[in-house]
């Protein structure tokens, strides 16, 4: 007899470490939108795609803007080496690579803020997405590579 593989109770293994031990982190990308006041004006041209109003107050003749959203995902964190993790007495500042273990249903949002206008921000640090991998035998999460972009973040 061959044994079978219960996927539902292997996720809910899954979930359960990730709520235990993960931490938020917020996704950021851009989100194009239609300018209001040329919308319900009629005045945007298809073929141009531009705006026949180019003194708009809002959109200056472009017709899409671009919104900054943020998601915040619960995700299982881990930092690449141990070197990386610095003491100070407000706690630890971590540096350099960390990696996301992240739902299947929160890969969209990972994909947007892999963009060249997205980034995530981890413990602080804003975090340039460099990879996602599909995780498990029949992809039920996925990793999420990233590489620190800069500073740690300032409140």
């Amino acid at each position: 007899m061959i044994p079978t593989i219960n996927r539902e109770w292997i996720k809910d293994i899954q979930d359960s470490v990730r709520e235990n031990i993960g931490r938020m982190v917020t996704f950021y990308y851009s989100n194009q939108t239609a300018c209001s006041l040329c919308d319900t004006n009629n005045l945007y041209d298809a073929i141009k795609d531009i705006s026949f109003n180019v003194l708009c107050p809002i959109c200056k003749g472009t017709y899409c803007l671009d919104n900054a959203v943020a998601v915040e995902v619960l995700a299982r964190v881990h930092w690449v080496n141990d070197e990386a993790i610095t003491a100070t007495p407000g706690g630890k500042y971590y540096l350099g690579q960390a990696t996301l273990t992240i739902n299947i249903d929160d890969l969209e949002t990972a994909q947007k803020a892999q963009s060249e206008s997205g980034k995530v921000v981890i413990d602080d640090h804003d975090m340039q997405i460099t990879k996602i991998i599909p995780m498990g035998f029949d992809i039920n999460r996925y990793r999420v590579i990233c590489n620190n972009m800069g500073d740690r973040q300032t409140s």
